[in-house]
């Protein structure tokens, strides 16, 4: 557990190490963190259409985020994000931010899409 702004969080990147059996070395700019946090992501679809959806994150950190969205999106897209804390405190972190990475669908529904933080915070 680390210490945030916003009270303790895991660390990924020393979890995400340890299940491998090897010791933790940051291989990213920024250690990411699992968050319970809601995002509200305004982009565009593969197809070109505005879309608008409140998403939960799977991680945060000062460079980006991850969340399950449930439209097809592609990589290069720029996202209009507003990151609100799990405590309803009110809380918003705007930001800019570009999608680096887009998992395949879940059979579940959604994909994980990974965002890279452009502009605010």
């Amino acid at each position: 557990m680390v210490d945030t702004p916003l009270g303790k969080a895991a660390d990924t990147g020393a979890a995400d190490a340890a299940q491998k059996g090897s010791s933790y070395s940051p291989v990213r700019a920024h250690r990411r963190f699992k968050l319970a946090w809601t995002v509200k992501v305004v982009g565009h679809d593969a197809g070109g259409r505005r879309f608008v959806e409140v998403a939960p994150t799977l991680d945060v950190s000062l460079g980006g985020l991850s969340f399950i969205s449930e439209f097809e999106v592609r990589r290069g897209e720029v996202l209009h994000t507003s990151l609100l804390d799990s405590m309803d405190s009110g809380f918003v972190l705007r930001s800019t931010a570009r999608i680096v990475s887009v998992g395949n669908p879940d059979p579940n529904g959604g994909r994980r899409v990974g965002a890279q933080f452009i502009e605010g915070l």
